[in-house]
């Protein structure tokens, strides 16, 4: 099922069991929908994969990446996206096996994306995704940089060639 059918599907099951009239405001039906979570959706209150930091890469430099997807054990259906990058692993395989170790018995499992490069100059407040992972297939850049831009909130061009 892919997940507007089950959107669909669970969201009609969630409004059958309030109860609403047409004399209530459309505020009340609001307010009551939005408790409904999407699955795949991380609700602020998951401390498991809140201690997952978003984003661990080099202070600078030019170096592999991977995009991650990490995963509650006890809840699959709450997730995150994750970027690792370092210039000590000599392929994206070796980030990846660090990530899991680093999750090694916290409930939290990760499942990796893709890869490619990063190209970090703090100097200038810039960073660059580009490339292609041999072992993992391209990552998506435009994912990636999303979520650098949240911890870069002050550099003036995080970007992603294609």
């Amino acid at each position: 099922m892919n997940s507007l059918a089950h959107f669909v599907k669970n969201s009609a099951r969630f409004i059958r069991k309030r109860t609403f009239s047409y004399s209530d405001s459309p505020l009340k039906f609001i307010a009551a929908f939005s408790e409904y979570k999407m699955p795949g959706t991380l609700p602020s209150e998951n401390a498991k994969l809140m201690a997952v930091n978003d984003v661990v890469i080099d202070p600078s430099g030019k170096f592999k990446y991977i995009l991650c997807k990490v995963f509650d054990g006890e809840k699959p259906n709450e997730s995150k996206f994750i970027v690792r990058g370092t210039s000590r692993a000599e392929f994206h395989s070796g980030i990846f096996d660090e990530l899991k170790g680093q999750l090694e018995g916290t409930g939290v499992s990760a499942e990796c994306l893709g890869g490619g490069k990063i190209e970090h100059d703090p100097s200038k407040k810039s960073i660059n995704v580009f490339g292609v992972s041999q072992g993992y297939g391209k990552a998506d850049h435009k994912k990636a940089v999303e979520i650098l831009r949240k911890k870069y909130k002050d550099y003036t061009s995080v970007m992603c060639e294609e």
